[in-house]
């Protein structure tokens, strides 16, 4: 998956990866809108560019497997990549 920076024109390959228990202290509402910490017992994960410590966004699910779905409990970017001047998410498979 590609992201595009709308000021360089740059394309940056990300992955989704969970969020390690050691991460949550380091996810403040300042900066993603909700106190993940709360979220520590459910499943969460992070969109980083490759290469890259920096979070840019994150997502909590929960798995419903008798219903066949997951309903996603929350979901942001950070702060620093909300508007219109920051990160344009371009979602393209790769292959991979």
């Amino acid at each position: 998956m590609k992201i595009i920076d709308t000021s360089t024109g740059e394309k940056h390959s990300v992955e989704i990866l969970p969020v390690e228990i050691d991460e949550f202290k380091t996810l403040r509402k300042d900066s993603y809108c909700f106190d993940w910490k709360i979220e520590k017992n459910q499943e969460v994960y992070k969109l980083q560019i490759k290469g890259s410590s920096d979070i840019l966004g994150l997502v909590s699910i929960e798995r419903i497997s008798q219903e066949w779905r997951i309903h996603i409990r929350l979901l942001t970017v950070s702060k620093e990549n909300k508007g219109n001047e920051t990160f344009m998410f371009n979602f393209k498979h790769t292959g991979k």
